[in-house]
């Protein structure tokens, strides 16, 4: 279950729990700092209250007319967290309470601390020095606990809102980062499909731009690798072309006019470059399979008797068994076998039909039709061009492709295909 998680929520999760856990330490520490800068404050002014009291307690406890106290008194209790405010005299007797009943009892001395909810004062009432009572005040601590729980409340709520932003803008940011991981991941699999072009454009100076830039590198290095090898693989076919038309005096250039021709078709039906190169490798190699048919059937000047003609028909199979037997000419060899095959399903070896038969076997089948028409043979002599042009029309949508005749047609009325021919007959580049 957890490798089904996805990387964004994994950082999701983490960050939302280190957010919550900052969020709530912090809530807790500032709220006990809250209420003990309240719990100070309260000391201090209940001490400043009882202070006030213990001044005024004086002269009313030196000439026992204690009833001066009840103003100060009655004023102290106005304040409304104010729980009780008395004088007691230096016998430890009540001198005045705001309740009438408890004036002349014993009372045990206050601590002057927070207890049970109350927070209590305890000043001496001294004169020159003899300390002739006690004022004591108490205030209620629920003050305390409101101003905490209502700065609990807006301090919760504020770290709230700042972990749901903080969340959001992680969460974007980690969307962010693994976008850009997931397009490098994307360029690796290209790149282990071997696509070389796999390039990746990842901005900035972090680690990921930093691995962008060496795997694009190492692409390029490797794209360079592969051209070098296939300039020396496309020179060797190149020389396994030759070797074709030793076997075949009568079909000199024939293997280069039928490739760049078959480009020509390619490029002008729209074909990528990265196809045309196996488009004209295949045509290149259409016969590259009359290596193993017999020279004397190459060059015979009579009608081919049928087991002859069956061995002529075998070097489609056999070519595209050559070509297999390298990893990247695998496409090529697949249009090598199916070069013969006819658009109504009349030809060889699979008996293809319509568009089973590979694009760049039908773009053979009519370029090299063309050229073996135009070219002299054992058996005949060389068709001119317009009688090559009747016969393709001819069998257009039986033999041929009609789209491929009458792409080829274009080309024949633009020179082009005069030109390819004049180009390797002189040995020209194309």
């Amino acid at each position: 279950m957890p490798d089904r998680i996805s990387l964004r929520w994994k950082v999701g999760a983490i960050v939302s729990l280190l957010l919550v856990s900052v969020a709530v330490v912090i809530a807790v520490a500032l709220v006990r700092y809250e209420r003990y800068f309240l719990l100070q404050e309260g000391d201090k002014r209940v001490r400043a209250l009882t202070q006030t009291l213990a001044v005024s307690a004086r002269d009313a406890l030196l000439v026992g007319d204690e009833l001066r106290l009840g103003p100060i008194i009655q004023s102290i209790m106005q304040d409304p967290d104010a729980v009780h405010a008395f004088v007691v005299d230096h016998e430890g007797v009540i001198a005045y309470h705001p309740d009438t009943q408890l004036i002349g009892s014993r009372l045990p001395p206050p601590g002057g601390q927070e207890t049970d909810g109350l927070l209590e004062a305890v000043v001496p009432v001294v004169v020159e020095e003899t300390v002739v009572g006690t004022a004591v005040v108490a205030l209620s601590s629920d003050f305390v606990d409101r101003a905490t729980r209502a700065t609990a409340k807006g301090l919760l709520a504020r770290l709230g809102l700042g972990t749901l932003l903080g969340l959001g803008g992680i969460l974007l940011l980690t969307e962010l980062h693994v976008r850009r991981i997931a397009r490098l991941e994307q360029a690796v699999r290209l790149l282990g499909a071997g696509n070389l072009r796999a390039a990746v454009n990842l901005r900035g100076r972090d680690e990921l731009a930093r691995l962008a830039a060496d795997f694009n590198r190492m692409v390029e290095e490797l794209r360079k690798a592969r051209e070098e090898i296939e300039r020396g693989v496309t020179e060797t076919v190149r020389a396994l072309a030759s070797t074709i038309e030793v076997n075949d005096i009568y079909t000199h250039g024939h293997c280069e006019r039928v490739a760049r021709g078959t480009r020509a078709v390619a490029e002008r039906l729209g074909v990528d470059e990265e196809r045309l190169r196996d488009f004209e490798l295949a045509a290149l190699l259409h016969d590259i399979g009359k290596i193993g048919v017999a020279t004397d059937i190459l060059a015979k000047k009579e009608k081919l008797n049928g087991t002859e003609s069956l061995q002529m028909r075998e070097h489609a199979e056999f070519g595209a068994r050559i070509l297999g037997a390298v990893s990247f000419l695998h496409e090529v060899a697949y249009y090598v076998r199916h070069h013969h095959e006819n658009w109504d399903g009349g030809g060889y070896p699979d008996g293809l039909a319509g568009e089973e038969v590979p694009l760049a076997s039908r773009i053979i089948r009519v370029v090299d039709t063309y050229d073996a028409m135009t070219s002299s043979r054992p058996y005949r002599g060389a068709l001119s061009h317009d009688q090559a042009i009747q016969l393709l029309v001819a069998d257009r949508n039986s033999q041929f492709d009609a789209k491929i005749v009458d792409t080829f047609l274009e080309l024949a009325e633009e020179g082009i295909v005069e030109s390819i021919r004049h180009q390797v007959d002189h040995g020209l580049a194309a």
